[in-house]
């Protein structure tokens, strides 16, 4: 009887204390949701077919199955494969790793690669 009043006081206690984003019914707060880039528009420039990112306010992902794994990102001026896009909590900034393992964070990719940054998952 004692131990159920002390899981639910544990669980008001956990999501009293998390930090969410006014307005949007309790999300955890992340960083700023980058834009889809269009399947067209990828497939006109990295020459084959993409298909939509999953884009959230914490990680940018690609389907685990099928030929389409590689997470591509486009800038202003150029366009990169990445293993792994995901937000780093304490700053709100995003983090990118890319397919050699090389860590960068969003201002540096954005002042090698441009503004604004765009995503899409590609087979190739």
């Amino acid at each position: 009887m004692l131990l159920p009043l002390v899981f639910a006081l544990l669980h008001s206690a956990a999501f009293g204390c998390m930090k969410v984003q006014p307005g949007n019914g309790g999300i955890p707060a992340g960083c700023p949701v980058f834009d889809a880039w269009s399947n067209e528009a990828c497939a006109a420039l990295l020459g084959g077919q993409c298909v939509a990112a999953t884009l959230t306010s914490t990680s940018v992902t690609c389907p685990t199955t099928g030929p389409y794994r590689k997470i591509y990102m486009k800038g202003s001026r150029d366009a990169k494969a990445y293993q792994s896009v995901e937000c780093d909590q304490r700053t709100k900034r995003w983090n990118f790793v890319d397919l050699a393992y090389h860590s960068m964070t969003q201002a540096e990719v954005e002042a090698v690669y441009g503004a604004p940054l765009m995503f899409a998952c590609v087979g190739r």
